[in-house]
């Protein structure tokens, strides 16, 4: 048997062995023949790049290690980079300054979970929101220091900052139901938003106004659809006052800026021809930054001796 990362040698009189194998990669379809264990090792190289919105210069490498590197977010100033890595065997979150390329780990995971959430920066750029198998934390950040504060006033995971209040946008496990809610980091209330995930991002405006994106479309919180549907919107980048959003054009990708105030502002012709190559890239836009991911998929055959009790 497999969880993932170990072998387990399971005897019929139920007692259960781990096997002398470690991997940080994905270990499955084990199967014994005779006295040799057949599985595949699947590994993933997952890296993060970067580009600039004015030269659209062709992306490099701003984090690149021989594993999986995900869930890039970037400071409010541009400078700091936060992602989750699994270059030590399990996620951590990290912080990297992008001009002098300085990394700091700042979530070790001593407990060694596994469902660790994408890092979420407040308005200010000195907080960082995260969770781990649920439980939520904030990272405060000061100079080259930090400190982590566990929120253990919720069960669940942020998705987004308030901007006008002291509040996180959070998915609420607790209720079994992916409920949203609002989380007021000074009295710890719980606030119902009166609405659920299932299968949408959640997003705020610049009025912390919930917005949800689903099946193409836009909606905001009393029903209205922001677009006439002419095109089908594949992803969304939201940043302060607006969002980029991305959409097939004449069979090729293309992407647009949908400001708050002035509706949607098409953008320039380079940047059409930069989306052409690179759109199922971007994860994510902001001021003048735009992150990238990389991802390279292998798969070995491996074969390990093993002692069959008889």
């Amino acid at each position: 048997m497999s969880n993932g990362s170990e072998l387990k040698q399971l005897e019929l009189n139920g007692q259960l062995t781990t096997l002398n194998f470690k991997s940080y990669n994905f270990l499955i379809y084990p199967q014994i023949v005779k006295d040799k264990l057949y599985f595949i090792e699947a590994k993933s190289d997952q890296d993060i790049l970067i580009s600039a919105l004015d030269s659209l210069s062709t992306p490099i490498k701003i984090v690149n290690s021989n594993t999986i590197d995900k869930e890039a977010a970037l400071s409010p100033d541009e400078k700091l980079i936060a992602y989750m890595s699994m270059k030590n065997g399990l996620p951590q979150l990290f912080i990297k300054h992008i001009e002098t390329e300085e990394e700091q780990l700042l979530f070790v995971n001593t407990e060694q979970e596994y469902a660790l959430s994408k890092p979420i920066w407040d308005p200010s750029g000195t907080l960082i929101a995260s969770s781990i198998n649920n439980k939520p934390f904030l990272i405060k950040l000061e100079e080259d220091q930090f400190a982590i504060e566990w929120l253990n006033g919720i069960i669940g995971y942020p998705i987004g900052w308030y901007k006008q209040s002291d509040a996180i946008l959070f998915v609420d496990k607790n209720t079994h139901n992916d409920e949203i809610v609002k989380f007021d980091l000074v009295t710890d209330e719980i606030v119902s938003l009166k609405t659920q995930l299932k299968d949408k991002d959640i997003f705020l405006n610049d009025n912390d106004e919930l917005l949800s994106f689903s099946i193409g479309q836009v909606i905001t919180a009393s029903g209205i659809n922001l677009f006439d549907n002419t095109h089908f919107i594949s992803s969304i980048y939201p940043i302060k006052n607006g969002f980029y959003f991305q959409y097939k054009e004449n069979d090729s990708r293309t992407m647009n800026f949908y400001d708050y105030e002035l509706g949607v502002q098409n953008l320039s012709i380079d940047f059409e021809k930069f989306c052409a190559d690179l759109c199922s890239q971007i994860t994510a836009i902001s001021g003048n930054t735009i992150l990238l991911k990389e991802q390279t998929d292998t798969a070995d055959i491996l074969v390990l001796n093993i002692t069959l009790n008889k």
